[in-house]
């Protein structure tokens, strides 16, 4: 079965039979995502939902929040990086305690690059928040502490991509950068023939 989030509701579409069914009505649902202990979240223009999907019950979270990205690291906690009223706000779900709760230290409200553009996962399990201005800050899987990266001209990743050597690469609006997480160190390309790169893949 596919679940599909639309303008006017979530749908449970049976392949094999071509039926479809209505999961929820009357809520833009603009990206559906599984965990990895089968939760499924359902960002939403008015907050986070939890779905138990053999009840096809909801669990509301962050009412009011805006969802831009939702990402699962090992232990199974989920980040969720969410704009209320022009704010920005990162919350974290906890698997072990079921309990869910912002983490503002992760946040800088009174930095010019306080606008956070996205979060992603790297192989080791770390939190990447992107934001705007270049700065890229990692959580550390390990003890949650905040390292930063700043990239000058790099407003924020529309793409991330990590190769078979392990560098990882971010596409943006303005520039295509490749990150060495061992050294620390980037290379800017600088005669990619487009500014804007939206994805990777390695053949």
């Amino acid at each position: 079965k596919i679940l599909i989030g639309s303008g006017t509701g979530l749908f449970e579409f049976e392949p094999t039979t071509g039926s479809i069914d209505t999961i929820a009505t009357g809520v833009f649902v603009n990206k559906v995502s599984r965990d990895r202990q089968g939760i499924i979240w359902l960002s939403t223009l008015s907050g986070l939902d939890q779905l138990n999907p053999a009840k096809k019950k909801f669990k509301v979270y962050c009412q009011d929040y805006r969802i831009g990205s939702i990402v699962e690291d090992a232990s199974h906690d989920v980040w969720i990086l969410g704009n209320v009223t022009g704010t920005e706000k990162i919350s974290l779900f906890r698997a072990s305690s079921k309990s869910f709760a912002e983490v503002s230290e992760y946040v800088e409200p009174n930095s010019r690059l306080s606008f956070i553009q996205s979060l992603f996962l790297d192989p080791e399990n770390n939190v990447w928040k992107a934001s705007q201005g270049g700065m890229l800050e990692m959580i550390n899987h390990e003890n949650q502490a905040l390292q930063s990266v700043f990239i000058r001209g790099f407003r924020a990743p529309l793409n991330i991509f990590i190769d078979s050597y392990g560098s990882i690469w971010f596409g943006s609006w303005d520039v295509l950068v490749k990150y060495d997480p061992k050294t620390k160190t980037h290379d800017l390309i600088p005669d990619f023939p487009s500014a804007t790169v939206y994805s990777f893949f390695e053949d």
